[in-house]
């Protein structure tokens, strides 16, 4: 039952596009969903550079992104470069990311959940999911 509403919800756009997943099984579900998924390793960054590094290597920005937040609100907004019917960014490693630096994870989050009002309006779905290790979830 959880499978079947994880597909349906990745299949769709929707307002809340900041996930927290734990369960491998779950990941592989938003990976059969249909839509594009792309896959960063988040567990060494520490400051923005090494943010943006990571999501545009993930997210296969073009050679003119500069790498700085006004950059990426603008790359998360135009996507032309990967042609799809929605987007997941499976975002690894995230719990060391956040203790490393809250300040940049929380700005990531604003930068994406403003270029979700832009992909909702278009009916596209666009979704962050931070992938949280079993032994650190708190049920």
């Amino acid at each position: 039952m959880q499978l079947m509403m994880l597909n349906r919800m990745y299949n769709r756009p929707s307002i809340t596009s900041i996930h927290f997943l734990k369960d491998a099984a779950l990941i592989e579900s938003v990976e059969k969903s249909g839509v594009s998924v792309m896959e960063c390793d988040l567990s060494d960054v520490h400051d923005a550079d090494g943010l943006f590094s990571a999501v545009s290597e993930a997210m296969q920005f073009p050679e003119y992104f500069g790498g700085n937040w006004d950059a990426l609100d603008e790359c998360l907004g135009d996507l032309d470069w990967l042609p799809s019917s929605g987007f997941v960014l499976l975002a690894k490693g995230a719990h060391k990311a956040w203790s490393n630096n809250p300040q940049v994870m929380g700005m990531f989050t604003n930068c994406w959940l403003e270029a979700n009002e832009y992909w909702f309006e278009q009916g596209i779905p666009f979704h962050l999911v931070f992938v949280l290790p079993e032994k650190d979830w708190k049920e």
